[in-house]
């Protein structure tokens, strides 16, 4: 019999995923608990196949701390983590943090049973919207090649936000960065290229 634990701190979400997980693995166990657990107490007994546990972005590293410390105490047990607001450097954290599974938590249906089918296959599993971020990155890195010396990865990244018209706030919310560390980014792409404004950027871009 498959043994599922759901960690969330929203009843109702916990909920609904137990009806959406029954509905499509037949005779599944589940059980259901808040996020900060005594892993001893509370998992061990159950000795869950999968763990699908909801991370949250106020306490982000104890999350991530968290999903290590159940990596540990059930090495066989492939581990999803879900969360509200995805992006790719917290992706890559869990990843590090030996996570099989990185989900949007607004994610589809079909997208979370193709995240479990792969977790239990040994495969590891990025939602799709970070997946379309690693394509864009694969994309832009065509600037830092024909650029050399110019802009590293992480500037041309920022470079091509900042020309698109994204703000600093969300530039920072989409990388994991600082809005600071965008900023002073942004201030040293302006002096490599010699451009004072994004209208002068985007046409600097152009270029490439």
């Amino acid at each position: 019999m498959l043994r599922i634990a759901i960690l969330d701190n929203q009843f109702i979400f916990r909920k609904g995923l137990v009806y959406l997980l029954q509905k499509n693995f037949p005779g599944l166990q589940t059980q259901e608990t808040k996020t900060h657990i005594n892993i001893e107490r509370d998992l061990l007994p159950f000795q869950p196949d999968l763990i699908i546990m909801h991370l949250n972005n106020i306490h982000e590293r104890e999350g991530f701390n968290q999903a290590s410390k159940m990596r540990s105490s059930f090495p066989s047990a492939p581990l999803i983590i879900y969360e509200d607001n995805v992006n790719y450097n917290k992706a890559l954290k869990a990843l590090r943090a030996k996570v099989s599974g990185y989900l949007d938590k607004s994610c589809e249906e079909e997208e979370i049973i193709k995240c479990i089918n792969m977790v239990f296959s040994g495969k590891n599993y990025l939602c799709s919207i970070i997946q379309q971020h690693i394509i864009e990155q694969v994309i832009q890195r065509k600037i830092s090649l024909k650029t050399p010396g110019i802009l590293s990865l992480r500037e041309s990244e920022i470079a091509r936000l900042v020309s698109e018209g994204e703000k600093t706030s969300g530039i920072a919310l989409m990388l994991g960065l600082k809005s600071s560390t965008v900023s002073t980014v942004k201030a040293t792409i302006f002096a490599k290229l010699g451009v004072k404004n994004v209208v002068e950027l985007r046409t600097r871009m152009l270029e490439f």
